[in-house]
């Protein structure tokens, strides 16, 4: 988008917003990062004292996000304009003397993001099996999602993993528009074709680490909890009936005292009451996962002059070289 004379970077983004966000509702399942060109000004003095205007260009760029189905462009939107001002008022406020001088251009990159699908049956790993957390239903068909949602709906002691019961229920679900298998960015369009269902969370593994892989946009203590896995190019939905036996081991130790587990970054406390109030400020940023050290490893930042927005700094203190008088007394009346 090319920029206009005389409009600052602020006003440039209202007066293009619509274009931005028709562009990000017309290119889903990406990857989009803004990149902001633009011309800096800066006086300099000649020996003769008279001023001349010198012109540099720089470059803003804001974070990367996934502009998913689900995505609400406002929302990137906001994010990678703040992150530009951001970064354009640190530019200018670094005490070097330049000034804003016009928009050559607003590029917009995208990545395809991979889309992720289940479906068929794959037998589990034998160290996730053990923790008896999980039910890994045997589907022969690609509705293993479905499945999966049923069984929650429909629990069974014994052979839960078995679809023979579930048969009946098969047309219950409101699936209008749902292809199958189910695609991991598919699940908010089937959420709300059955809006009386609770929120359904997915969570994934790397190597022996369990991670969230999508999660609830907001707080809810009954959610509909799923287990991603791949293996050899297949991938599979199963339930999870018990989180905190699945992820425990991961987490802590200590196998005795009970935990209650946020299951959007892990972290766990001792009472429901300290997770109801860590979970009232973790809903509102992003999904995460806190990935403690190896023991006996280290983590350190050596790169400091990276955080100086300048090489050197001085501080002159000049009462440091004030001299002591002892040839007289002060008078106590006087400051």
């Amino acid at each position: 988008i090319k920029g206009e004379k005389g409009l600052l970077p602020k006003d440039f983004f209202l007066e293009k917003s619509d274009i931005i966000k028709s562009f990000l509702k017309n290119h889903r399942n990406t990857i989009v990062k803004f990149i902001l060109f633009t011309v800096m000004g800066k006086n300099e003095k000649k020996k003769e004292g008279k001023f001349f205007e010198v012109t540099s260009h720089a470059y803003f760029h804001s974070d990367s996000h996934r502009n998913l189905e689900s995505t609400n462009v406002n929302t990137i939107f906001k994010f990678c304009v703040g992150k530009i001002d951001d970064s354009i008022s640190l530019y200018l406020n670094n005490g070097s003397g330049w000034y804003f001088k016009e928009i050559i251009r607003l590029e917009i990159h995208i990545n395809e993001f991979k889309v992720m699908r289940a479906s068929s049956y794959i037998p589990l790993p034998d160290w996730i099996m053990r923790k008896k957390a999980i039910i890994n239903l045997q589907n022969k068909d690609e509705k293993c999602f479905l499945w999966c949602i049923l069984r929650y709906l429909y629990p069974r002691e014994k052979h839960s993993d078995r679809l023979t019961d579930l048969k009946q229920y098969e047309n219950l679900l409101n699936t209008k528009g749902i292809t199958f298998p189910m695609k991991v960015k598919d699940i908010t369009k089937f959420e709300r074709l059955n809006p009386d269902l609770p929120g359904i969370n997915v969570f994934s593994n790397d190597e022996y680490t369990i991670y969230p892989l999508r999660q609830i946009s907001k707080d809810s203590k009954n959610t509909i909890d799923l287990f991603y896995y791949e293996e050899d190019g297949k991938s599979h939905y199963s339930l999870i009936k018990n989180f905190t036996r699945l992820v425990r081991s991961q987490i802590t130790k200590n196998t005795t005292k009970p935990i209650h587990i946020c299951k959007r970054c892990f972290c766990h406390f001792t009472t429901q009451e300290l997770l109801d109030k860590h979970m009232k400020y973790c809903y509102n940023n992003k999904t995460s996962f806190v990935k403690m050290p190896r023991p006996g490893s280290s983590i350190y930042f050596k790169n400091y002059y990276k955080q100086l927005p300048i090489p050197f700094v001085v501080y002159a203190d000049f009462e440091c070289i004030t001299t002591t008088i002892s040839s007289c007394c002060p008078n106590p009346e006087n400051s």
